[in-house]
Formats: structure tokens, C-alpha cells, sequence
């Protein structure tokens, strides 16, 4: 059987004609090296913080345990930036650069000439309703990537992402995929670029919403109650400060019946289980063998990001009995999965797997030594009001236009028509944020601009703005605080270690098992995974290529 030869003929077409018109750089392959493996799959789990995978192995027995018997763990990897959250934690993993370059400094951020809130990937230039195309594109990711590179390099090589969420999946798979798919509970299935769904095999509509009045088979089959049983491991069930329902079992039927409502009522509750893992990882393997990833000398790159744990541990926290049950189910469904994998690329250049995570994330406050929870709303006001006595007293217009995950937009246009100097009105904001006991450190958009390495904190935040999106101010919450207006759940996005270290781990051909210490951050993973298929990034990266194997004793 001839694989997918006219779509590949297409491809090498397009980069050509790429490269003739000036595009990027072409990718640089390292001369004497090896066949390359033939498939590379990413695999990042959404919210797992470092240590937890170490501290859960001896419950383990499936994909996370073979990859912490066999594969490389970087014991002590972490986020080289501040601001840890989705977005920038996928495109930071997948194209070795820092936020402050690739410009995704946060899942949102405040467009000050649009004067609105801009979504990481929304592109309504990319919808198109007659086609049912999702307003949905990577345009906002102002770098390249590791799939960027792949076919630069290889034209021939296909790029999936499969993911629950759109920004992980479309971050993750670069500017010219071949497919990036994702859940959408509120059309009750997967969805993506209608091109890339139909050039799938039938099978498709076990996992694509056709319509909001179907349920795709595949989610037909979840459960409609999830039980799990009690571990010593986790905190009680029913805890104080998770977010009801508290305890098993949990409904997943959501109420059944018929009709749109009731289908996206049910996928919503199913995001929020560890069935949304099993989804995702089940639609990654039909696109494996439908696409015959990792079948040919071209590699083929696959990235699965797995949402199920980060759904529910905003939920529940990730000390508890809901989140250890989505964990180990994660680890039996991908021992089936990796091995699924091994098998597709057996016959020529082999798979490498890598596998980490795009934040951390903090306990329930409330166990956390010091931790608290910090109305952020309420903050805000207290900094407009002070503000307004302190620079004119008359304004009837705040002059803080925005807020967005810890950045500060101040109303330039309120500004001057008070006649208050710019400058003024910042220095008068750090002062007073300062003040707040809930507040460890305030930047100024200066502060921020490329310049000698600071302190620790400095640098993790000037790693996490960027001049077009960030805001006039950046705030570091105290250590454990959780700006929220909710009594309960938990979240993540500040430069603390408990957000900030994840897991890195590495298995495959050409990697030596065995646990490390050395220095680590997520931006080296795209260098790492680069070198292993022999090729290098024509614009340095952030990152730098990781050992696969210890050094000579």
C-alpha cells in the first residue's frame, strides 16, 4: 500500500513554495547522524505538578510507571517563566522559547487598542459558518515550533495534535499541522479544521459532533457515574473547600434525556472526569493508524494533551481523591497507548516519547502552610480608589482600564484627560499595591524590558511579558495566596515552585533510563526533541538540547 502519497506530494509542494517566497528559515539537519526515529510523541499532562508521579509510582502500574521505570526523569524541571498557565505553558514546551518571545503570555490578555480582552488562539478571520470552521488559529503565536521545524525540514512528515482543550492542541501544533483537534463541550464532541476531519476514515464520527443534536458514539460509551475507591494516599472525600459535588459517586449523565442541551450537558460533565483523557488518548490512536503516523522514514509528529487532571484538580485540588483517580486511570489507559505507538513505528526509525506538563499548581489554599484566599476583584477596587484620591479626586473614570491574570492596564486616555503624567500614575499604583499585604512584589512595565539579569522573580516575570500584550504592571500574589472570588477549588499561574516545577521525562531510542538532577527547564525540551531527530533550529532558542544520557564517570 502507497502512503498517503498525494497529500505528501501536496505538502512538499506547499513548503516549497514557502521557502520561494521568502518564509522561514529553513531547519539546519546535524550531518552524520543516525535515521532518526520515525515518530516522536509529546505527551502533556495538564496540571501535574513535580514529584506527584514519584510520589504516587508505588500505585502505579501502566504508561506513567513504565515511563518512570525506563525513560529519563528530569527529577527537577520546571517553567522558566512566570505566568504558568495553558497557553503559554504548551507554547513554551513545544517551541523552546520563552513567553516574552513567542508572545503567549497568558491564556488572555488585554488588547490595548482593540480595548478588549483577546483569547490565545481566537482568529475570526479563520471561521467560516457555512463551512462550520472554528474561529480557531495559531495566528497569535509569533514563533515557530518543533512541528514548524519537523517540516521544514521534512515536508513529507505529518503533524497531529490531539488535545481537550483548542489553545493546547493549536499551540502545540505549529502554523502548518495537519490536523489539531479538540473537545468542545458546548457542540458535545471533538472538533478542528473541517479539511483535516474529513481527510479521517469513517470512524470520525465516533468522536465529531456532526451536529448538536447527535452524541458521537464515543462518548455514548462513558460511564454515567463515576465511583472510585477510597485511598489512604488522598485526603478524605467530601472535603471541606472542594467544589461540589464533593464525593463519589459523580454523575456523568448530566440529568440524560434528549436534545441539544442534554448532549452538552453530558460533555460537560465528562470533561471534567478522567474520561476526557480516555477520549483524547482513544481519538490520538485512530489518528495514529488512519494517518499511519510513524510508517515511513519521515518522522511524524504526534502531541496528545491531556486535560482531565487539570479539570478536575481546579475542582477538587490535587491532594485529593478525585484527582489521584484521574491519575491512575491516566496510567492504565496510556500503557495501552505508548504501546500502540511502539508498535506503528517499529518498522523503521522506532518512537521517543517525551511527557510533561504545562504548570503546576497549588493545594487548596487552605492547605498550604500560610495560604489564603484573596479576593482579586475587591483588590482592584481598593487600587482604583485609592488611585483616583491620590491622583484627582474629581475623575469620574477609573484610571485602571483592565485587569488580566496579574497584569495592570492603566486608562491612558482617562490619564490625560486628567492631566496626570503617565510615569506619576504608575509609580503611584506600585505604591499602593505594595501596600496590599496579599502583594509580594509589583513590576513596572520598565522593570520588565530586556535588560541585565535580575533576581530570581525579575527574571521569571520579564520571561512572562511582552510590550504589545503586558500589562503597564505585573503582581506577585504572597506565597499561597489564590486571587479568586470563589470559596472554593484551587488554580495556578504564579512563579512559585509549586506552579512553576513539573515533571520532564524522556523514553525511547537513544535515551538511557535513569533519574536526574541537573538543571532543567521546559523550554529545552523542542532542542532536545530537535536533536534526537537530528535537526536544529535556524533562530536560537530559549532552550538548550538535554542529555539523553549521563556523561562518562
Amino acid at each position: 500500500m502507497i502512503r498517503r502519497g498525494p497529500q505528501r506530494i501536496r505538502c512538499a509542494a506547499a513548503a516549497a513554495i514557502l521557502l520561494a517566497a521568502g518564509g522561514r528559515a529553513p531547519a539546519t539537519e546535524i550531518p552524520g547522524r543516525e535515521a532518526p526515529p520515525s515518530l516522536v510523541v509529546v505527551i502533556v499532562v495538564d496540571m501535574l505538578p513535580s514529584g506527584k508521579l514519584e510520589s504516587l509510582r508505588p500505585l502505579l502500574s501502566g504508561g506513567l510507571r513504565r515511563m518512570l521505570d525506563a525513560g529519563r526523569v528530569h527529577a527537577s524541571c520546571a517553567h522558566a517563566h512566570a505566568s504558568t498557565l495553558t497557553a503559554p505553558g504548551h507554547a513554551s514546551l513545544l517551541s523552546g522559547m520563552l513567553p516574552s518571545r513567542h508572545g503567549v503570555i497568558m491564556n488572555e490578555w488585554y488588547d490595548r487598542d482593540a480595548h478588549r480582552v483577546v483569547y490565545c488562539v481566537e482568529d475570526p478571520g479563520a471561521a467560516s459558518p457555512g463551512a462550520d470552521r472554528p474561529d480557531r488559529s495559531p495566528r497569535n503565536l509569533l514563533a515557530d515550533g518543533l512541528a514548524d521545524l519537523i517540516k521544514d525540514a521534512h515536508p513529507q512528515s505529518l503533524v497531529y495534535a490531539v488535545a481537550a482543550k483548542d489553545r493546547s492542541a493549536i499551540l502545540s501544533a505549529g502554523h502548518r499541522p495537519d490536523g489539531a483537534f479538540w473537545f468542545d463541550d458546548a457542540r458535545g464532541g471533538f472538533t478542528g479544521d473541517p479539511d483535516a476531519i474529513a481527510r479521517l476514515g469513517d470512524w470520525k464520527h465516533e468522536f465529531f459532533a456532526r451536529s448538536p443534536k447527535t452524541v458521537p458514539g464515543a462518548l455514548a460509551r462513558v460511564p454515567e457515574s463515576w465511583t472510585y475507591p477510597q485511598r489512604p494516599e488522598a485526603h478524605a472525600d467530601d472535603y471541606p473547600y472542594e467544589t461540589a459535588p464533593r464525593a463519589a459517586p459523580h454523575d456523568l449523565g448530566a440529568g440524560r434525556g434528549a436534545g441539544p442541551e442534554a448532549a452538552r450537558r453530558r460533555a460537560k460533565r465528562i470533561e471534567h472526569s478522567p474520561w476526557m483523557d480516555r477520549l483524547t488518548l482513544d481519538l490520538a490512536a485512530q489518528v495514529l493508524d488512519d494517518r499511519r503516523l510513524g510508517r515511513d522514514a519521515a518522522p511524524d509528529l504526534l502531541v496528545v494533551a491531556l486535560g482531565a487532571a487539570d479539570f478536575v484538580g481546579h475542582r477538587h485540588g490535587p491532594d485529593s481523591q478525585e484527582y489521584l483517580d484521574a491519575i491512575i486511570r491516566l496510567d492504565g489507559w496510556l500503557s495501552d497507548f505508548i504501546e500502540r505507538s511502539e508498535r506503528a513505528a517499529a518498522v523503521h526509525g522506532g518512537a521517543v516519547f517525551a511527557l510533561s506538563s504545562d504548570h503546576g499548581v497549588l493545594p487548596l489554599p487552605e492547605l498550604h502552610p500560610g495560604g489564603r484566599r484573596v479576593d482579586g476583584a475587591a483588590m482592584i477596587a481598593r487600587l482604583q480608589s485609592a488611585l483616583t484620591e491620590r491622583l484627582d479626586p474629581r475623575s469620574t473614570t477609573p484610571f485602571v482600564e483592565a485587569t488580566q491574570g496579574g497584569h495592570v492596564y492603566l486608562d491612558r486616555r482617562a490619564l490625560e484627560a486628567g492631566g496626570v503624567p503617565f510615569d506619576k500614575a504608575v509609580e503611584e499604583a506600585r505604591r499602593i499595591l505594595l501596600g496590599f499585604r496579599e502583594v509580594a512584589r509589583v513590576y513596572r512595565a520598565a522593570d520588565l524590558a530586556p535588560g541585565e539579569a535580575g533576581d530570581v522573580w525579575l527574571d521569571l516575570h520579564r520571561a512572562a511579558w511582552h510590550p504589545q500584550r503586558g500589562g503597564d504592571l505585573v503582581v506577585q500574589p504572597c506565597r499561597g495566596c489564590l486571587f479568586t472570588s470563589r470559596a472554593e477549588g484551587t488554580s495556578h499561574g504564579t512563579a512559585y515552585e509549586y506552579d512553576r516545577m513539573v515533571p520532564l521525562i524522556l523514553m525511547g531510542r537513544g535515551v538511557e533510563p535513569g533519574s536526574t538532577d541537573a538543571a532543567c527547564r521546559t523550554i529545552d525540551l523542542a532542542p532536545t526533541l530537535a536533536g534526537v531527530l537530528g535537526l536544529s533550529f535556524a533562530t536560537p532558542r530559549d532552550g538548550r538540547a538535554l542529555p539523553l544520557a549521563s556523561g562518562p564517570r
